[in-house]
């Protein structure tokens, strides 16, 4: 693609720090773009390694604000968390005044941070384009409504307004799938042409195809064991017993692990059942570096994905793009209408079963396992889409085509 150059800064604040966003800002400020790459300290483990490289062209850098210490110590508390949120939003404020992009585009944000910014940037000359990877505050509420003494569903309802208005007063709006285009257009009133739908991808140069006898499984002696294999953080969208219900069913097969890579409160969930359930064939590991990603995907024979059903119509997860890269068969456990459920069904890449039928759930991991020619075709069917799909220079173009109406 032809390099050109843009006056003024493109600011991508990316609050959860995730790699495919990082590729894409590298990529913009290669093609020309003066891109300057933002997240947020101490809300995550696996957050790590964030540095510019020696690749990296002038016009690119990377910036990071620090959210309190205490951060993850009541994540789970909404009432505080939502405090450390608002405490933190002077800090984005005033970052944005600082640094005066001429465009901001953010992602993975709470409400209140959102707002923030878009303020910020508002009062900077900026132009506002909101990356909408989940609705907030629509997921606050969804948990929240029974719960607080009424307080929940009013709190849920707030940051729904909140979240409409700043989408609203966006410049543009960038959803993930049609459910979204749905949802700006019924319910946040957006005009058609200020709404784009770009569907997630993940950095395939960074997850490439390894074999399961590799450095991460030889050290943990998983690479003589058949491997269910969970990565990511176990939130409040997520439903962990999934998981010890599944190892319940498959404790029969000595020769079968299923393997958590994780943190967070489910995480913990899981570690206290399985020692009242004595399920050895539960392991559980720490979020590991970036680094080592390829090879903890690669250990594994078969991949999992959580996913509840109240979730399931705006939360499409980011791991399953990631999963399809590592040429690996998939069960996702989770709602059909899900975006990432449709795309493994229709390409066959996988298999998916309702989150709340835990028969079916192991009839199906029962079925990969005994199934190797399943799982190496679904496996191959995984990486020829993510070939396909995920070329960066076509997420460019798209993007590009956003950043430079202004």
């Amino acid at each position: 693609m032809k390099e050109r150059k843009v006056e003024g800064l493109c600011l991508i604040f990316d609050y959860g720090g995730y790699p495919f966003i990082r590729s894409l800002s590298r990529s913009l400020s290669k093609n020309g773009l003066n891109v300057m790459y933002l997240f947020v300290q101490n809300i995550s483990n696996r957050i790590t390694n964030l540095e510019k490289n020696a690749q990296d062209p002038e016009s690119f850098q990377i910036h990071n604000l620090k959210m309190s210490r205490w951060y993850s110590a009541y994540k789970y508390s909404f009432f505080i968390r939502f405090l450390l949120e608002l405490h933190f939003c002077s800090r984005a404020f005033l970052f944005m005044l600082r640094s005066r992009p001429k465009v901001v585009i953010v992602c993975n944000m709470p409400s209140v941070v959102q707002f923030s910014v878009w303020l910020g940037a508002l009062l900077s000359g900026a132009r506002f384009i909101s990356w909408v990877q989940d609705l907030y505050g629509y997921a606050v509420y969804t948990l929240l409504e029974r719960k607080l003494f009424g307080l929940g569903f009013l709190g849920g309802k707030a940051l729904i307004g909140l979240d409409n208005f700043v989408l609203r007063h966006s410049d543009h709006v960038v959803g993930i799938s049609a459910a979204f285009k749905e949802y700006f257009l019924n319910v946040t009133k957006v005009r058609p042409e200020r709404i784009s739908i770009i569907h997630n991808w993940a950095p395939l140069e960074k997850i490439p195809s390894l074999s399961k006898k590799n450095g991460w499984s030889q050290r943990f002696g998983l690479d003589d064991s058949f491997v269910f294999l969970y990565s990511g953080t176990l939130g409040l969208k997520h439903n962990p017993s999934s998981l010890i219900e599944l190892a319940k069913g498959l404790s029969h097969l000595p020769d079968v692990l299923l393997v958590v890579v994780s943190e967070g409160r489910g995480k913990e969930f899981l570690r206290t059942e399985a020692a009242k359930n004595e399920l050895k064939n539960l392991r559980l590991f720490d979020l590991q570096s970036e680094s080592l990603y390829p090879e903890i995907l690669a250990s594994a024979d078969v991949l999992i994905t959580l996913l509840e059903r109240d979730a399931g119509k705006f939360s499409v997860p980011s791991k399953v793009s990631s999963y399809l890269c590592a040429e690996r068969a998939q069960l996702m456990i989770g709602p059909k209408m899900n975006l990432a459920s449709q795309i493994l069904l229709e390409n066959e890449c996988g298999l998916v079963v309702d989150s709340g039928d835990a028969a079916h759930v192991l009839k199906s991991a029962l079925l990969l396992y005994e199934d190797r020619e399943l799982r190496s075709s679904m496996a191959v069917a995984g990486r020829r889409y993510a070939e396909q799909e995920f070329e960066i220079e076509n997420v460019l173009k798209k993007f590009e085509r956003v950043v430079s109406e202004f």
